[in-house]
């Protein structure tokens, strides 16, 4: 998807709003880019269905840990999450429209 106008606000396309996917869903984006993540994946045939993906397993494993009391130790954590931005580089493909 291209970018796209609207008003002042200019979304991000596929590759940009799918960059910040995780911390989209963990809220750790500034407002403004928490905003066009969002609108981005209102309009994006392509992207939404990866967003409720992630949303949910994110939800699930959450929960799981909550449940269990048992945190994975940091090294784990960050290596996790090292290996799951690299399979979303790598799974992305321009997309066809």
């Amino acid at each position: 998807m291209n970018h796209i106008h609207i008003g002042p606000m200019e979304l991000y396309g596929c590759k940009e709003a799918l960059a910040r996917l995780e911390p989209f869903i963990d809220g750790e984006l500034p407002r403004d880019e928490r905003r066009r993540v969002s609108f981005h994946l209102v309009i994006c045939r392509n992207c939404a269905p990866l967003f409720r993906f992630e949303s949910r397993l994110d939800g699930t494993v959450r929960q799981s840990l909550n449940e269990s009391e048992v945190g994975a130790p940091p090294e784990l954590h960050a290596k996790v999450q090292r290996a799951l931005q690299q399979a979303r580089l790598a799974d992305q493909s321009p997309p066809t429209e």
